[in-house]
């Protein structure tokens, strides 16, 4: 376990902690009579443990909690910082959490394997492996990638921009058909490229139609496992990458997503973090560059939360703090079972959009990502149409 602090004023130090495994209480809410505020208080005291601040000076342990509903329902509620994981560690964790209860259960070994890597691994072969050259040579590709980018593609929103931001905000979960993930999936296909590129090129549309704005920069989560060792390590080695979407309207829905793919694909092979990325853009003489790029898409394929426990009937709810790290990030989730579609979601800031006024914002994005793949063939242009103004909240 680590803890991070100043480092004399130069930097942020990490200092290796030996702490103890972390509590588990155990509350019983049995003693609630009604059933539906049994549910409300299990839902209250989840939301406040996911809103309480983690203090990254301090042993960043997860915080734990079961919580009794009913003699054959209980909550376990684990909280932890996302510096400890990212998407593919939770993954893991929870496939990890489902095979030791079922092997405590039945009385037997676990049988899981050793990491193959741990972050000190991982640490050093960063340091083995990095390269001045090289890194000079991702920051003049990416200096040439996003030359030009606008200085700010606005949605319009609720409310003017303040200042400064607050950091408020919350994150709207929905669900994606099954029908919808397979067209999906045959026009990545048919146009030799991934969902992902399907997924981006929809948001892309949206927000160009939303803002008026042809040439759309959205940044994007990347696992950045380079090696299989490191697949069975949790922790967080994510880093950012960005995507470019610019819709021209006189060429096909299809030929954009196939443009939109091969410029991701070209900036996975040039992956940097995106600290770096910014300071390659300044450094090039651009101007207003953003320290993080306001709208993010997160295609989540390597997070499953559909784990399974024999003799139990699990479901993993993912609560989120109220907070937001940039303006938008539209986020989709394939579920193990492709009939079930993807999970969706939308993290905003409340600074700008009222409730109703994402939750518009996300069905859009699905109902132009079906758009998109009912007629490859058309026109862009034709999804350029401005919508209807959103109403507001």
């Amino acid at each position: 376990m680590t803890s991070y602090g100043p480092d004399d004023g130069t930097g942020w130090r990490q200092e290796v902690l030996d702490v103890p495994p972390p509590p588990l209480p155990v509350e019983d809410l049995t003693g609630i009579a009604a059933d539906s505020e049994r549910h409300a208080r299990a839902e209250e005291l989840c939301r406040e443990a996911a809103a309480t601040p983690i203090t990254v000076t301090e042993p960043a342990l997860p915080v734990l909690r079961l919580l009794r509903l009913a003699p054959d329902r209980w909550t376990l509620m684990f909280v932890v910082h996302h510096i400890c994981v990212d998407g593919w560690s939770l993954s893991l964790l929870l496939s990890e959490l489902a095979a030791l209860y079922t092997a405590a259960a039945a009385g037997r070994p676990h049988g899981l394997p050793e990491p193959a890597a741990q972050c000190t691994d991982y640490a050093r072969w960063q340091r083995e492996h990095a390269d001045p050259a090289e890194e000079a040579r991702r920051s003049a590709y990416w200096t040439r990638y996003l030359e030009g980018i606008p200085a700010a593609v606005e949605i319009p929103g609720d409310r003017a921009r303040p200042a400064v931001p607050s950091g408020d905000g919350d994150t709207l979960r929905g669900t994606a058909s099954g029908e919808l993930r397979r067209a999906v999936e045959e026009l990545a296909a048919a146009r030799h490229t991934t969902p992902f590129a399907v997924a981006a090129t929809a948001l892309g549309v949206l927000v160009a139609r939303r803002s008026g704005v042809r040439d759309i920069v959205m940044g994007t989560p990347y696992a950045h496992r380079e090696r299989s060792a490191f697949e069975s390590m949790v922790a967080l080695t994510s880093t950012g990458v960005v995507v470019r979407v610019t819709p021209d309207p006189d060429e096909t829905r299809g030929a954009l997503v196939e443009r939109t793919g091969a410029g991701a694909l070209e900036a996975t092979a040039h992956v940097l973090p995106t600290a770096r990325i910014v300071r390659a853009l300044r450094e090039s003489g651009a101007r207003a560059v953003p320290e993080r790029f306001p709208l993010t898409i997160a295609f989540q394929n390597s997070l499953d939360t559909d784990i399974e426990i024999p003799g139990l009937d699990v479901e993993v709810d993912d609560l989120a703090p109220p907070v937001s790290r940039g303006d938008l990030s539209f986020g989709l989730a394939p579920r193990r079972d492709p009939a079930k579609g993807y999970r969706t979601f939308l993290e905003y800031s409340a600074d700008l959009w009222d409730p109703a006024t994402a939750q518009e914002l996300l069905d859009d994005w699905q109902a132009v990502l079906a758009e998109l793949c009912t007629r490859p063939d058309a026109p862009v242009a034709s999804l350029l149409n401005p919508l209807q103004p959103l109403r507001k909240a």
